[in-house]
């Protein structure tokens, strides 16, 4: 099966975000979603976020003000969709170690996410929550 626009926009951006180092208020879980569906969909559903935070009880007393949760800013921007439609280039959350963490669907099963502890990580999970980025 081929590349389509898609997977080689994704490819190039994981590659660029691998490099770049976990920060909070940076480039974090929730960032690392929301630049993709800047790159990729021309949208930004961190943009009221920004700047406002650069600790992870930071980023948390922004989500309560504002959204509640990560999962209902982006449901303001995307809509939702079964977890077993999860296509490449889709972003959703999952539990991992530290609760729900944001990631973009690899394909396969297989999810990235950014962490504090890891970096740029690959995990085969199942999400919790997805969303088609257009």
């Amino acid at each position: 099966m081929g590349y389509n626009m898609r997977d080689i926009i994704l490819d190039k951006f994981i590659t660029m975000m691998s490099k770049t180092p976990f920060e909070w208020g940076v480039c974090d879980c929730a960032l690392f979603v929301a630049d993709w569906c800047v790159v990729y969909g021309g949208f930004d559903p961190a943009e009221s976020y920004r700047g406002r935070y650069k600790t992870e009880i930071g980023a948390k007393r922004q989500l309560l003000k504002k959204d509640k949760s990560m999962a209902n800013a982006l449901d303001l921007f995307m809509q939702r969709i079964k977890p077993n439609f999860a296509q490449k280039g889709d972003v959703c959350c999952a539990d991992l170690d530290d609760g729900l963490t944001m990631g973009i669907v690899a394909g396969r099963g297989n999810v990235w996410f950014k962490t504090d502890k890891e970096g740029m990580i690959l995990i085969k999970i199942t999400p919790k929550i997805v969303w088609r980025v257009r």
